[in-house]
């Protein structure tokens, strides 16, 4: 259990703490490699997100620890591609990540007078695996930023400069989204029960993105409908409804409930009559349980 320290009114939340503390020091790596080399290395990060969203499911198993031995080895495999490059990666320490016990004192959450009042706790694994999700989300975006921008075709002498200029962009993105990081969670944890209903862990995670992004910024998404399996209906709007009402005071707008059709299979038949909005069954659905 986390002990509440004095001034726990002003206390950051840990998972969004440290999901800044990463990007930062994520950004500082970027920052000297050319863009193709920075889409290898947002790669590599991709993986060591993976292995530490297992290294906390598996952790209490004999083999649990063989995902920190796995990032270890990709690390590893960099540091002799890259050679004295690689320092700066090295010098941020990244393993720190798979020590949940100490990772919030050695990353700078606790200052020195919580840490001598005792008021310090471990990550929980469930906290682990919360940065680890959000991490990748944002990971994803950012290697889709640079496939978009050709990186994976220009060359490992292209101007440094204009690495760091898209990595300085990419850090902004990040620091913008960061504060978005309690949003992100709620959608994710509302969003959580139906997960086994989604055919793949992907659309699942595409999801509660495209979710995050409407409620953000009324981003109207236009992927693909993303197949749930029947059964449902009621309880998933009754969630979606749920995650509204935790945004926001107003009554749930019409685009939100376009939002549902759009995004899932089991309501994409379903027409919205925008004139006579509060008949409508999603809207019915979308708050009451019965």
């Amino acid at each position: 259990m986390r002990l509440k320290p004095l001034n726990s009114f002003k206390k950051e939340n840990p998972v969004a703490f440290l999901t800044k503390r990463f990007f930062k020091e994520q950004a500082t790596v970027l920052q000297v490699f050319s863009p193709n080399e920075q889409l290898a290395l947002t790669e590599h990060f991709i993986e060591m997100m993976d292995c530490l969203e297992q290294f906390a499911n598996n952790v209490s198993l004999p083999n649990g620890t063989k995902y920190a031995d796995q990032y270890l080895a990709a690390a590893d495999a960099l540091l002799n591609k890259y050679g004295s490059r690689f320092k700066v990666y090295t010098e941020q320490d990244f393993i720190q990540y798979f020590l949940p016990p100490m990772v919030l004192i050695v990353k700078g959450y606790y200052d020195l007078e919580e840490i001598q009042r005792g008021e310090t706790a471990a990550l929980s694994l469930d906290e682990a695996k919360a940065f680890a999700f959000i991490c990748k989300a944002q990971l994803n975006q950012n290697r889709i930023a640079l496939l978009a921008s050709d990186a994976h075709i220009l060359t490992d002498d292209t101007n440094t400069n204009n690495g760091i200029t898209q990595t300085n962009q990419q850090q902004s993105d990040v620091e913008n989204d960061a504060t978005n990081q309690k949003l992100l969670l709620m959608v994710e944890d509302k969003l959580s029960p139906f997960k086994d209903s989604f055919n793949h862990q992907v659309d699942y995670t595409q999801a509660v993105q495209a979710i995050t992004h409407f409620l953000d910024s009324g981003r109207v998404y236009s992927g693909e409908v993303l197949f749930v399996k029947g059964g449902v209906v009621k309880k998933l709007a009754y969630a979606l409804g749920d995650i509204w009402r935790s945004h926001s005071n107003e009554i749930i707008s019409v685009e939100y409930l376009i939002l549902y059709t759009r995004l899932f299979s089991i309501f994409s038949k379903i027409e919205i009559d925008q004139s006579n909005l509060f008949s409508n069954n999603l809207y019915k659905y979308s708050i009451s349980k019965t």
